[in-house]
């Protein structure tokens, strides 16, 4: 048994014109998103560094890419020169700046 779906083209037009909308709009809002991690992760640096003296902060990751970066996507950053023993503080501060 064989389902046929008759669309008119009015139908498919408009079928075409929400999809193009709805693309739009997440590519919007994935852009919106990248610009609120980028803020964070600069926020994180900006802490690690006043309050922990770390050497060298590094965002990789699909927000370090120009390409790849989506609504599920989260913040990576490598750190250097930060005291190991006060590893869980930093991880305190770091989920506060989210």
């Amino acid at each position: 048994m064989t389902l046929q779906t008759h669309l008119s083209p009015e139908k498919i037009a408009r079928y075409r014109a929400t999809a193009l909308k709805r693309q739009a709009q997440a590519a919007a809002e994935v852009s919106q998103r990248r610009q609120k991690a980028w803020q964070i992760a600069r926020q994180a640096a900006d802490l690690l560094r006043k309050e922990f003296g770390v050497n060298r902060v590094v965002v990789f990751g699909s927000l370090a890419r120009e390409t790849g970066f989506t609504r599920w996507s989260d913040i990576d950053i490598a750190v250097w020169g930060w005291p190991r023993k006060i590893l869980f503080a930093l991880l305190g501060l770091l989920w506060i700046c989210r």
